[in-house]
């Protein structure tokens, strides 16, 4: 019997075909926020012909209710991948967890991250960006560094890009830069879900983010425990689709369509007991690279002006007024 499972994250889409519980063939690739396009070439090939289920997951803005649960499908992915293991860290674009299971290797329980995008393939790929480099150059520069590593705080954009700027001004070169990201990274995952945990060994690494291998290294060097990275590790939420399917037919518009899942919103503020000025109906311009916004009522002439700067980890802020309040 066929089962077919299709992983749709913010970055890449991951596929698996299973014959009676076997992986029979898989692919992973960047849908490049087509995920329409990438819909309709995986259900007109020949993968999902004489499947008998169906099943999809993923997290992506589209995503509706209709789908699958992704941290199930991770679960039950990775269980049938590292069936071995007691614990499993699963690392994607928007999202980490870390996953527990008993010596029967039946699920006990699952941290999650919090709503922050650090220590995420997204946050890795913002890094990358300001470096003018691809994920991938960025990996492979990382993994192939062996000297000294620069500290990158990880836990913030703004910190992580104060650092890399010092850290390139103190010497350090791109490569090293790349391996403190992925160091720092790695420790961002480790605080924010371990919490004081033990875990067991085999422990293993599934999700996109387990290409990275100078991360994973990392991990292992902070963890001071064997860390693996299975066979099928980047499509183990698609593996878990395949094993969870009920369906044997999916309907493209359907999967897209997120009205099911909309959720009910307050009307948004509205400011009524305090004078809070009015920016929209400023002027902007730019000059030399700097922002400048002239406020809509006239300047009146002052014989002093008062001048206020604030200097920020990545940029500055300057006010010029003609009197204080």
């Amino acid at each position: 019997m066929k089962r077919f499972g299709i992983d749709i994250g913010s970055l890449s889409i991951g596929t698996a075909l299973l014959e009676d519980g076997k992986i029979i063939s898989t692919s992973y690739r960047a849908h490049r926020q087509d995920i329409r396009s990438a819909l309709d070439e995986i259900f007109n090939s020949d993968q999902t012909r004489g499947c008998s289920a169906i099943g999809i997951t993923g997290n992506f803005p589209a995503a509706n209710s209709s789908l699958l649960d992704n941290a199930l499908c991770v679960i039950q992915g990775a269980r049938h991948i590292v069936p071995s293991t007691r614990n499993v860290f699963s690392i994607g674009a928007e999202h980490f967890m870390l996953c527990f299971f008993d010596e029967l290797g039946l699920y006990k329980e699952h941290t999650t991250n919090p709503p922050c995008a650090s220590g995420t393939g997204s946050f890795i790929e913002q890094q990358a960006l300001r470096l003018k480099l691809s994920v991938a150059e960025l990996t492979e520069r990382a993994g192939g560094y062996q000297g000294k590593i620069p500290p990158i705080a990880t836990r913030c954009a703004v910190f992580a890009k104060s650092d890399i700027i010092h850290a390139m001004q103190g010497g350090y070169s791109i490569d090293a830069v790349c391996a403190g990201l992925c160091q720092g990274i790695a420790r961002t995952i480790i605080d924010s879900l371990l919490k004081g945990r033990e875990l067991k060994e085999p422990i293993a690494v599934v999700g996109g983010v387990s290409l990275n291998k100078k991360l994973v290294q990392a991990m292992q060097q902070l963890l001071a425990k064997q860390v693996v990275v299975p066979d099928y590790a980047t499509v183990a939420g698609a593996v878990g689709a395949a094993l969870l399917a009920q369906d044997n037919k999916l309907d493209v518009e359907e999967i897209l369509d997120n009205k099911h899942g909309e959720k009910q919103l307050r009307k948004a503020l509205t400011l009524k007991q305090s004078n809070y000025p009015d920016f929209s109906r400023g002027k902007y311009k730019e000059e030399n690279g700097v922002e400048i916004l002239t406020p809509p009522q006239p300047v009146i002439a002052a014989d002093r002006l008062y001048l206020g700067i604030d200097i920020g980890s990545t940029s500055s802020k300057a006010v010029l007024i003609n009197k204080p309040t």
